[in-house]
């Protein structure tokens, strides 16, 4: 084998070795990706990040709630934006947000209370 022959072969192999590093570079940064967002999904509040968050958000009354199993803080985030938006919605219909934030996680009794509220308080 000549001089020339094995210094082709060597940097085919190279050129081979970069395009392989550079695809796993590029499928180490999309795991990463995935790693982050997962991170955020999972990421479960403390008893602390709760309380803090429900007094931020004026809904001291789901503390409790909210305490009660393991739960990310995103979802606790959702949670307290869904809540104002029951108290928005019932205020404007002239009902009591309570009895609706109850029920927030069962969208049926959500709506029957709802609708049971709306027709006992002469809203139409």
């Amino acid at each position: 084998m000549t001089t020339q022959s094995t210094l082709a072969k060597l940097n085919s192999r190279l050129a081979a070795a970069e395009r392989a590093s550079a695809a796993f570079k590029a499928e180490l940064k999309k795991l990463q990706a995935i790693e982050q967002e997962l991170r955020q999904e999972y990421d479960l509040a403390t008893k602390d990040d709760i309380l803090k968050l429900c007094i931020a958000n004026s809904e001291d009354d789901l503390f409790v709630a909210l305490c009660q199993r393991p739960i990310p803080r995103k979802a606790v985030k959702e949670k307290l934006e869904l809540a104002r938006e029951l108290r928005d919605i019932a205020q404007a219909a002239g009902i009591d947000a309570s009895p609706l934030i109850q029920h927030m996680d069962n969208p049926a009794q959500l709506l029957k209370t709802a609708i049971t509220a709306a027709k006992t308080s002469g809203y139409h």
